[in-house]
């Protein structure tokens, strides 16, 4: 698979785990609940989530275009579409968790994780190439954010 391909599968791919993601975000943030919500003094305004997930989805997308089809060994090939799949899963679960079940201390469990396996993907990817580690950072970079202002809001909620 070349990587104009690969990367706009992995675009796709990710852009529909953010679309079931934004089912329940989209209806969350008019809710009662996180209208009445202590937020942190740091939120960034709305648009700012969309244009970060978008630049995260293109760059997330092209590391893994990068990694995953031209990787010659099989272990390591595997482990990345695993990790791949693991983190969409979270991704979209952490939005269910927060905004339709309104459990700020279980998505703050679980965005921690999410980070988690972000920097373990960053990490391999920088040993795979430097290119694809850097692609990656934004992704880690926004997830300390996120789970910054999920954390704030499980403390003082």
């Amino acid at each position: 698979m070349n990587y104009l391909l690969s990367f706009l599968l992995h675009l796709v791919i990710f852009g529909l785990a953010l679309f079931l993601g934004s089912q329940f975000t989209n209806s969350g943030l008019s809710s009662y609940w996180y209208k009445n919500l202590l937020l942190p003094p740091w939120q960034p305004p709305g648009w700012v989530f969309g244009v970060a997930w978008t630049a995260i989805m293109f760059s997330f997308s092209a590391a893994m275009a990068i990694i995953i089809p031209h990787n010659k060994i099989f272990s390591l090939h595997t482990n990345f579409v695993a990790l791949f799949w693991v983190q969409l899963l979270l991704n979209i679960v952490w939005n269910i968790l927060f905004f339709k079940f309104k459990l700020p201390l279980v998505s703050f469990i679980e965005i921690i994780a999410l980070l988690v396996l972000v920097i373990i993907i960053t990490i391999k990817s920088f040993s795979y190439s430097s290119l694809a580690g850097f692609l990656c950072l934004p992704y880690a970079i926004w997830l300390v954010v996120a789970s910054s202002l999920n954390g704030f809001i499980w403390i003082k909620n």
